[in-house]
């Protein structure tokens, strides 16, 4: 990835969604899970966490958000630094 802004948005935002789930599995929490079954897609039954589920049920939904239009925010950002760096 060529633009460190947007690098380091996206490493921060691992990094904090990763202390958040710790947090609440390590409180006991589960991630909801399905498992699949084999077929078109899939030569095994698999393991699907409903990830989507847990955040919403955890109250993170207004984090996911904010997160969400400040990763946005950052790749703009770095689409109008590469286009301004092509018409150099």
């Amino acid at each position: 990835m060529r633009d460190l802004h947007l690098r380091h948005t996206l490493t921060a935002l691992a990094r904090d969604a990763s202390e958040v789930f710790s947090d609440l599995v390590d409180g006991g929490q589960e991630i909801p899970y399905e498992i699949g079954e084999a077929g078109d897609d899939f030569a095994f039954c698999h393991y699907q966490p409903l990830t989507a589920r847990f955040v919403r049920d955890a109250g993170l939904h207004g984090q996911s958000i904010a997160v969400e239009e400040a990763t946005l925010s950052a790749a703009r950002t770095a689409r109008l630094r590469a286009r301004r760096s092509r018409r150099c």
